[in-house]
């Protein structure tokens, strides 16, 4: 996969917390830590732009494992609304 993209990681400084979003890895990529090394570079960043260390993300169960090894708790659960044309 050289010079292919495998996994994206975008930081957004929202109310006192980094709220980590469009967390993705291509499937033939999992498992080999480039979620954990984009995840931990993008937090980085930003606690660097702005002084805030707390992280935020939403998760699904594929990735909690992960978000767990890292140090995140669930604190609760949100519903995914869609509209139907």
């Amino acid at each position: 996969m050289k010079d292919k993209p495998v996994t994206a990681a975008a930081a957004f400084p929202v109310d006192g917390t980094i709220y980590l979003a469009l967390l993705a890895t291509m499937p033939g990529n999992r498992g080999k830590g480039y979620a954990e090394a984009a995840i931990r570079h993008v937090a980085k960043q930003c606690a660097e732009a702005t002084g805030w260390t707390r992280l935020t993300l939403h998760g699904t169960d594929a990735g909690r494992p992960l978000y767990q090894q890292m140090g995140f708790e669930t604190d609760g659960s949100f519903s995914v609304l869609m509209a139907h044309p």
